[in-house]
């Protein structure tokens, strides 16, 4: 077992009322479903999955099995599955949807203090794909976060570490966190959501974040309030990657984020991958003949996404 989870972004973001235990249940199924793959590499072969845990990997505190339980059957609840969609046929655009829990049952031998947790089909793509980018959770600093609402800020900052920062609509942060009907003031959410996270950050994890809210055009119109979080890294005192703004300023041309997260999961393969510097370079380069006018716009559409492919096998 390794320090680090990979956590799917469409996890990270989604629309999800999780609980903090059911949060220490996900990070122990993504981390032995992972060691799983590794064995078993043909994802789409993959059937109804059992994993067997011990309780104490679930929560440091000591549960009973009536615990546990209670805590494994408020996935199977009405308003947490999730849906996702499957392109089947690119050639005509038919696209699939799917709804799913992430754990369907539980088997439990009486006194023991292992459970088998039983993950349903559908549920493994969910779980496992990392084709839309992912978040690289360190374990020991998701365990220790005792506030739900600072788990999933963690989450968020690790997924947009690389970029120094994120905005947010207020209505979605809530929409997000499960949390609509709930603290309808922005004091309020100040207090018990947002100023909370980040005192915990601050104390226990390597990224913490500061942030300001801000009113849209219509000052009237609550819909439009926004989060702005800086996210800043302990290790480097640098909320920001020297070059990763150029980077992604490229990428957003041919990646428009308007349309998805995928400039964001470009840019996080990139600072990773082992031949970053030639990257770098390349972009640099692209950079340069944009501004003298030798590729324009259009060329840009074209051949970033043309380069990372063939050359690093980025996509």
């Amino acid at each position: 077992m390794g320090d680090i989870i990979r956590k799917p972004n469409r996890i990270v973001t989604a629309k999800f009322k999780w609980t903090k235990e059911m949060l220490n249940v996900l990070y122990v199924v993504l981390e032995e479903l992972e060691n799983k793959q590794s064995k078993e590499m043909q994802l789409n072969l993959w059937g109804e999955t059992e994993i067997k845990i011990p309780f104490n990997r679930i929560s440091r505190d000591e549960l009973s099995s009536y615990n546990v339980k209670a805590i494994l059957k408020e996935f199977s609840r009405p308003n947490r599955w999730v849906e996702y969609e499957e392109v089947v046929d690119p050639n005509t655009g038919k696209i699939i949807e799917k709804s799913t829990v992430l754990i369907s049952g539980m088997i439990h031998e009486r006194y023991s203090k292992e459970i088998t947790i039983v993950i349903p089909r559908l549920a493994i793509p969910v779980l496992l794909y990392l084709g839309d980018g992912y978040a690289k959770i360190e374990k020991a600093i998701a365990f220790s976060l005792s506030s739900i609402y600072s788990k999933r800020i963690y989450e968020l900052c690790v997924k947009y570490r690389a970029l120094g920062g994120f905005t947010i609509k207020i209505e979605e942060l809530k929409e997000m966190f499960g949390i609509d009907n709930k603290y309808e003031k922005l004091s309020a959410l100040k207090k018990y959501v947002l100023d909370v996270a980040q005192r915990e950050l601050m104390e226990k994890s390597n990224l913490y974040f500061t942030y300001k809210t801000e009113k849209g055009p219509n000052k009237r119109n609550k819909k439009q309030e926004v989060v702005i979080f800086t996210i800043i890294d302990k290790n480097t005192i640098n909320p920001i990657n020297k070059n990763a703004n150029y980077i992604y300023s490229m990428l957003c041309i041919a990646y428009p984020v308007i349309s998805s997260d995928k400039a964001v999961n470009i840019l996080n393969k990139i600072l990773d991958h082992q031949e970053y510097k030639r990257i770098e370079y390349r972009f640099l380069k692209l950079r340069e003949e944009f501004r003298n006018g030798e590729k324009t716009e259009k060329d840009l559409k074209t051949l970033l996404p043309y380069i990372l492919k063939e050359d690093f096998n980025i996509e």
